[in-house]
């Protein structure tokens, strides 16, 4: 493992993608790879579990309490991960009911439903791209509001 202190994302970018597992193997670190999964991907992974390892051999650990160390650590980033990504569509599916909640409150006419579903349609076609996720969740409720009258 001495010569592979040093193996950089660079590095292990320019090995080819179908011998990243030959080379993960190498490094010993064989469980990063997943087939399928992004070689951008399964680089950033596998700096991660060799600088783990590096930290956990530097403390004179052996291999196998190594091994389990970086296991543990990466089920615990994986967690913390996916922690994250709950938070944040949660907080997604938060803003979603209330334009739903604002859009219903408004009382909103026949007349007025159509005038403002034309008006986004416009926006759509021919507006800022960066508006388009909110268009179209407005869009939907006020599609679904005229849909019940």
């Amino acid at each position: 493992m001495s010569e592979n202190k040093n193996i950089t994302a660079q590095e292990l970018s320019e090995v080819k993608y179908h011998d990243l597992l030959a080379k993960f193997t190498e490094l010993g670190i064989p469980e990063v790879w997943k087939a399928g999964s992004k070689k951008i991907d399964l680089i950033s992974k596998a700096v991660d579990k060799l600088k783990i390892k590096q930290s956990l051999e530097s403390l004179g650990l052996d291999k196998d309490s190594v091994s389990k160390e970086v296991e543990k650590m990466a089920i615990k980033k994986a967690k913390a991960d996916d922690k994250i990504i709950l938070e944040q569509a949660k907080q997604v599916e938060k803003e979603d009911k209330q334009m739903v909640t604002k859009i219903k409150k408004a009382n909103l006419s026949k007349e007025v439903l159509e005038s403002n579903i034309k008006t986004i349609k416009a926006n759509l076609a021919f507006g800022v791209p960066g508006h388009r996720d909110i268009l179209n969740k407005k869009l939907e409720a006020l599609l679904d509001l005229l849909s019940k009258i």
